[in-house]
């Protein structure tokens, strides 16, 4: 999951950081779409064993970290601050190095269901997980 929130930001992953970012993340994107392709063929094993367990398996690893990872592509943290930027929170900071919010945002969940997709887990399923998280029944995923 955090993979794909990662990989989707690489420009070898698709990803929309431009400017600086995309300099920056430069080195690691050809490195990290093969390994990404390796865990996916992985995954996609381990899924045909037993397409039922894994998919609940996944079903519980999202609820409990997706729902974090929402709060911190969020236009506003319906908590607060999480506290995992030291100080203040990065995304003010975005537009600095070429990245807006809610493109980092749009462009993460579309890697997420992307990966969930290529990995076999059926789409009734994935785009019903992303419509329970809580914060993002309050905010355009969009936007």
């Amino acid at each position: 999951m955090l993979e794909s929130f990662r990989r989707r930001q690489l420009p070898g992953g698709g990803g929309c950081g431009a400017g600086q970012a995309r300099l920056h993340f430069r080195p690691d994107c050809r490195r990290r779409s093969r390994t990404c392709r390796s865990r996916d063929r992985i995954l996609q094993a381990e899924r045909a064993r037993d397409p039922g367990v894994f998919d609940a398996s996944v079903h519980r690893m999202h609820e409990q970290v997706m729902t974090a990872l929402a709060e911190m592509i969020a236009r506003e943290d319906p908590g607060g601050h999480c506290g995992l930027c030291k100080g203040n929170c990065v995304k003010a900071s975005l537009p600095r190095v070429g990245l807006r919010l809610s493109d980092v945002r749009g462009a993460s969940l579309r890697r997420y269901l992307q990966t969930l997709d290529e990995i076999g887990v059926p789409g009734e399923s994935s785009l019903g997980w992303l419509a329970q998280l809580p914060v993002l029944r309050t905010c355009s995923i969009s936007r």
